[in-house]
């Protein structure tokens, strides 16, 4: 779509070469009514012609060279007509798709034939050398218009990759909120369900840890929400002090974690994932290894270190999931890595991060 601005633009150029135009034939034609009103309405043909030049723009040149064909061959000479196929020739380079945009070259051959040929002129120095600069000038639109359909492209491409990472970062953060408190609350709900007959008190207090657990987990997805919809960050985003929370949530439901943590504050962003990763790691103890006991430990300033490890007993050969490779993604943002294994004293976790 043509912008009005581009558009009176191009009818002001219009406007004024064809009153020079005009001008020049008014001045120069033929006394003959006939030859004046052939020259003067090419004059119009030739200077109009670029009214449409962008959103037209092979149409425009091929109707302005046709004119000028004309002229020279029919009436009057004109010595500014060229230079309005000039800018015609520069705008199909600039404007045209690049097919439509090499049928230039093409019909600028005929044309400067035949003008040369209206004025007389023979064809050496003067003839190769308009051709060379009309030529010019259709290669450096043509080369314009590569160079931003080039960007364009590359413009795409990375609101795609945009697109993507965010639907990543949104499956992500939906898996580590959702995942683990859907894990939690099976837990807790398989629990009360087998003490509920021989110790309702105890059930009773599952029912309430898991209602905590859900009401915890609707406030941490509405704030995820916030994020996406408003572009903000959290007043109180989960990451280090919010461990003995988790711990003792996991406590309740059977898994003890020992948490030995050295900093004591992190960038916020660092801080989340921390607090992301352990989450996920002792959410994959409980379900998958059945443990009973983690210990998390972090270490470091600038160059981070955690190490997860619990008592379970998942399959020697697992294949990483959702979570495994969230966590991956996670400290790969800040130049880190992880490494996850399985021995005879359960699983294992290790990443590094770059903090600083």
């Amino acid at each position: 779509m043509v912008r009005r601005s581009a558009v009176i633009l191009d009818l002001s150029v219009s406007i004024t070469l064809t009153a020079v135009l005009v001008i020049e034939q008014a001045v120069r034609a033929s006394p003959e009514p006939s030859a004046l009103v052939g020259s003067l309405a090419l004059a119009i043909v030739i200077g109009g012609s670029l009214a449409f030049r962008r959103r037209w723009p092979l149409a425009s040149y091929a109707v302005g060279s046709a004119a000028l064909i004309a002229q020279a061959l029919w009436a009057d000479f004109s010595a500014i007509a060229p230079y309005a196929n000039l800018v015609g020739l520069f705008s199909l380079g600039v404007y045209g798709t690049r097919r439509r945009a090499l049928w230039g070259p093409v019909i600028l051959v005929p044309g400067l034939i035949a003008y040369f040929t209206g004025a007389s002129e023979p064809f050496g120095v003067l003839s190769i050398t308009a051709f060379a600069a009309w030529f010019a000038a259709w290669a450096v639109g043509f080369q314009m218009a590569r160079g931003r359909e080039q960007s364009e492209r590359a413009r795409e491409a990375s609101r795609h990759e945009a697109m993507a990472d965010e639907r990543v970062r949104i499956a992500r953060e939906l898996h580590d909120v959702v995942g683990h408190t859907v894990n939690l609350m099976l837990v807790q709900a398989g629990a009360s369900r087998l003490t509920m007959d021989h110790d309702p008190t105890t059930a009773k207090a599952m029912l309430v840890d898991m209602e905590n657990t859900a009401r915890q987990a609707l406030g941490e997805l509405d704030t995820l929400l916030g994020i996406l919809h408003d572009d903000t960050e959290p007043a109180t985003p989960m990451g280090l002090d919010e461990l003995p929370t988790l711990r003792d949530r996991l406590a309740a439901v059977g898994l003890d974690v020992e948490l030995d943590i050295e900093p004591r504050t992190l960038p916020p962003p660092v801080d989340v994932v921390v607090y992301r990763i352990v989450q996920e790691a002792l959410t994959n103890s409980l379900r998958h290894g059945k443990a009973s006991t983690a210990t998390v430990r972090v270490r470091g300033t600038e160059a981070l270190t955690i190490d997860i490890s619990d008592d379970g007993h998942s399959a020697a050969n697992y294949a990483p999931g959702r979570g495994l490779r969230g966590m991956s993604e996670r400290v790969a943002l800040f130049d880190g890595s992880l490494e996850h294994w399985r021995d005879a004293h359960g699983f294992h976790i290790h990443a590094e991060l770059t903090v600083s």
